[in-house]
């Protein structure tokens, strides 16, 4: 019988959802990924190649954050939660196809053999093709880092499409922890429109502050100014 941490498909949203989270969202997990599905190549068996590709993007990541504008922490903790989605079996048929495209058009395969690093990892990507799966997978990372791995979960089995995962991203920035408790009472339509507006206002509330911190700022260094101008003379 597999560890549960090496293979996720026995996980449930339950109690349970711990199993194989903590390893299957480092590198360690896409090392596991590659070394299961090379075995299954040399066995002669279908290989996943969804798999492959999401391991690719989160030990690339790094080098592959150059391309989406995002971060490589970002980058890996959605390609890792995506690895969890898959072998769990909740993403959708959008999701899949931007990832399966990804794995049959964004990498080199032929030419990873002479990766030495991480990097040199990356350049394997084919990046007109790749464009959209990283920035899938950036934009997912960070609802993971706002909302939670339970809560990212849920929310992924109703993103459609990369427009959908950009705005959830958006949303999940402004509620953060409360994203999925929105989502369940305001429904997917009315949660990303909802969140959206909210994180618009939040940007407003932050320069407001900004603005005003800089005003108190000022203030206070004027009169030191005049303090000290006072103990000279």
């Amino acid at each position: 019988m597999r560890p549960r941490a090496y293979d996720l498909r026995q996980c449930s949203m339950g109690a349970d959802l711990s199993c194989g989270i903590g390893v299957n969202l480092t590198v360690a997990g896409d090392v596991l990924s590659l070394g299961r599905e090379s075995g299954a190549w040399m066995r002669g068996e279908a290989v996943d190649q969804l798999d492959v590709t999401l391991s690719f993007i989160g030990i690339g990541a790094t080098g592959l954050a150059v391309v989406t504008g995002g971060t490589s922490y970002s980058l890996k903790i959605g390609a890792g939660l995506m690895k969890v989605a898959h072998r769990m079996g909740r993403l959708t048929p959008g999701l899949r196809r931007i990832y399966t495209r990804a794995a049959r058009e964004g990498v080199d395969w032929a030419a990873q053999g002479a990766a030495r690093n991480a990097d040199d990892l990356a350049r394997l990507g084919r990046m007109e093709a790749l464009r959209p799966a990283l920035d899938l997978t950036e934009a997912l990372g960070r609802v993971q880092a706002r909302a939670g791995t339970r809560g990212a979960l849920h929310l992924v089995g109703h993103v459609d499409t990369l427009d959908d995962a950009r705005r959830l991203a958006r949303a999940s920035d402004a509620l953060g922890p409360r994203s999925l408790g929105a989502f369940e009472m305001l429904g997917k339509s009315r949660f990303l429109r909802t969140g959206l507006r909210l994180a618009d206002s939040l940007r407003e509330a932050l320069a407001g502050l900004m603005a005003a911190l800089a005003a108190g700022l000022g203030l206070i260094w004027n009169r030191i100014l005049r303090r000290l101008r006072r103990a000279v003379a």
